[in-house]
């Protein structure tokens, strides 16, 4: 048996015992999730939500689950919604949202939930890169170079943030 699996079955012996504990059915999520069953990761998350309606970190990870493994990005971002609306200041449900706007093509709010994520969170690198690009869209290069810079100060190792700098610079050489 491997860890997850002894994971898993230890969770599901405490929530026999204790079937209202949402930090577990939070916990099963992700460890489903991590194992690529989706459907088992969904039903652990909404039985979270479903003992702690206002359990933020749950709707954020069913969210998360339904966007970007399931696809069901009007599901998503109601799941970031609620998220939101237990915990106004939580960067990775403003973050996610601002991701599902983007892929709605409602740039202008991708771009002000991802700025709204830098304000609670100054330091959060999946903001910073992808309002970095938003700026670069815009043609605002010293914005992105400034929110690359930054991010990169923080994620030193960052590839991406590496690689946008390259194309800023390179484009102002020409």
């Amino acid at each position: 048996m491997n860890r997850s699996q002894e994971a898993i079955r230890t969770y599901r012996t405490g929530l026999r015992i204790f079937p209202e504990n949402s930090k577990a059915y939070n916990n099963l999520g992700n460890i489903y999730s991590g194992q690529g069953d989706f459907d088992q990761a969904q039903t652990a998350y909404e039985q979270a939500v479903f003992w702690q309606s206002d359990y933020a970190l749950a709707y954020n990870n069913l969210g998360d689950l339904l966007a970007y493994k399931k696809r069901d990005l009007k599901s998503a971002a109601q799941q970031f919604g609620n998220a939101l609306q237990y915990q106004p200041d939580f960067p990775a449900a403003l973050f996610n949202l601002g991701n599902i706007r983007l892929a709605e093509k409602n740039e202008a709010q991708a771009f002000a939930l991802f700025q709204q994520a830098l304000r609670v969170d100054p330091n959060y690198v999946p903001a910073l890169g992808n309002l970095s690009v938003l700026f670069i869209g815009r043609g605002e290069n010293e914005a992105a170079r400034k929110h690359l810079n930054h991010l990169l100060q923080i994620a030193p190792g960052d590839q991406r943030a590496r690689d946008l700098l390259e194309r800023l610079d390179q484009s102002e050489q020409k």
